[in-house]
């Protein structure tokens, strides 16, 4: 039987495996808290999908949506860990990809938050953390900046991460006032951060524009 892919709400059985996976495969400062991904879901532009083979869960990715400004953005993806290496992240990163380009059409590209390698605690962390950087590579997606600043999802302090995008279309060119309003859509939809401190230290770090 093939890997089959469906979108899920908080509802539906599987949820709670889901999000066991995402709170173990994540460190706390990156995890929302599970009410806060229930609320993100009750919203019309945040989805939940899950590969699942033999009614088995293999992992999961969640997308969020802005089609007032085209984009989207890979809020998380996760593989079960006894099930990493064998293909299943490409092929859910493919499927979030076909599930932004079919919400909409002309949308510029899907944006990424990745771990910067260079800031990990330990070997092993830089080695996951190369690894994750070097598969979103492979998949077509360009280097926005290093200096992006995450809104902590415990304590106070941001973390510093690449900004990536996996283009939808070729030859366009974005400016950094799109970047801007991409930063600020999703520090405020999706993280419920309404300061602009982030978003201004992270637009000092902004290319001016970017040809894709």
């Amino acid at each position: 039987m093939p890997m089959v892919f469906e979108e899920i709400s908080f509802k539906d059985p599987i949820f709670i495996e889901t999000m066991a996976l995402y709170k173990s495969s994540f460190p706390p400062v990156e995890t929302k808290p599970i009410d806060k991904i229930i609320r993100l879901l009750k919203k019309e532009d945040y989805h939940l999908y899950v590969a699942l083979l033999n009614g088995r869960l293999q992992g999961f990715s969640s997308l969020f949506i802005s089609r007032e400004l085209k984009f989207g953005s890979l809020d998380y993806l996760a593989v079960c860990p006894s099930l990493r290496g064998k293909g299943i992240g490409t092929a859910l990163l493919k499927f979030t990809m076909n599930e932004l380009l079919s919400k909409v059409q002309d949308s510029v590209g899907l944006l990424l938050e990745v771990e910067r390698e260079d800031l990990a605690v330990n070997e092993r962390e830089r080695a996951l953390r190369q690894a994750r950087l070097r598969f979103y590579l492979r998949m077509g997606a360009i280097v926005i900046t290093n200096g992006y600043l995450m809104p902590p999802q415990c304590g106070t302090a941001p973390e510093e991460m690449y900004l990536m995008i996996i283009p939808a279309r070729n030859h366009a060119v974005l400016s950094r006032g799109s970047f801007e309003g991409f930063v600020w859509s999703l520090h405020s939809k999706v993280y419920g951060y309404r300061k602009r401190d982030l978003l201004a230290r992270t637009a000092m770090r902004l290319p001016e524009t970017l040809e894709m």
